[in-house]
This record gives structure tokens, sequence and C-alpha cells, in this order.
């Protein structure tokens, strides 16, 4: 064995360090940069898709006030309607959450409803409402309710995996 060299184990240790934070910057990095792009692609869904007849009022103020304003995203499984069903899911989940703010968003096999409130428990119990009025015909997820426009994100990408919340 040869005598360690003090200074050259210090070089190796530091570039060792450098290399961790270097790897820990670039997951940070990849991170935030998925939570931007989910964040446009539902900001960018919520303009060009919302269902204009299932918005409230208050509605056109949606993301007035986001940073401090709690959101919840629920998301309902079309796999198994046909467009006659579809358009009385939809009608249901108007009723249901009519005294909600939110956005309706209708796309191929799916319906993506946007709640801004802070009643997570008045958001389940319309949520259990209409899985019972639907029974088998009916997936529904929902993430938690969780503040601000980040928080959306979050809650989005629950209902899309967290499978804790199916319904």
């Amino acid at each position: 064995l040869k005598p360690v060299d003090e200074i050259e184990l210090e070089k190796n240790v530091r570039n060792i360090a450098k290399e961790i934070s270097r790897q820990r910057n670039l997951e940070e990095t990849s991170k935030n940069a998925k939570i931007i792009e989910t964040k446009e692609y539902l900001l960018k869904l919520i303009q060009t898709e919302a269902i204009s007849g299932f918005k409230n009022p208050a509605d056109a103020n949606f993301f007035d006030n986001s940073e401090n304003s709690n959101f919840q995203a629920i998301i309902f499984s079309m796999d198994y309607y046909n467009q006659k069903n579809r358009k009385e899911l939809e009608q249901a989940i108007f009723n249901y959450f009519s005294f909600f703010t939110k956005v309706l968003i209708n796309q191929k096999n799916v319906i993506i409803l946007i709640l801004k409130t802070k009643n997570q428990t008045a958001a389940n119990n319309c949520i259990e409402r209409a899985a019972n009025l639907f029974e088998s015909r009916t997936f529904i997820t929902s993430g938690n309710n969780l503040i601000g426009l980040e928080g959306l994100v979050k809650s989005y990408e629950q209902a899309l995996t967290n499978k804790n919340f199916l319904f």
C-alpha cells in the first residue's frame, strides 16, 4: 500500500462532492421542469378546452389570487361510456358540483374537473354521490386539495396516479 497524499485525497473528495451536488441540481431542475410543463399543460387545457356551459360566473376569475387558493383535481374516466352517457355524466357533474367554483375539461376518454375550494370533505361527498349514481360505469380518481398552482399540478398528478382516491 502506498501512503495517501492528503492534498490529492482532499481534491478527490471535493470533486466527488461537486459531482453529487451537480446530480442533485439536475434532479431538482428536472423535477421543476416537469412541474412547469404540467402546469402549462393544465393552464392551456383550461383556457382552450374548458366547457363554457359548465363554468360559474366567478370562473372568469378562476386564477385570481391563485397562490393563496386551494385547488383539487378530479378525473372521471370515460372508458366505458358512449356519448349519450357522457352527456348524462357531464350534467350530473354540473348538478353535484354546482356550488363550487370550477372548470370542467372534456377530453377524449376523461373529464377533468378542477375545483377551487378549501372544502375537500364537501368535494369528496359530491364525488361519492356521482359515483353512486353511475356505479360500475364510472371510474373516478381525485387528488388532494392543495394550495396554489403548484398544488393544482400535484393534485392533478395524484388524480392520475394515486390509487388511494378511487371511487
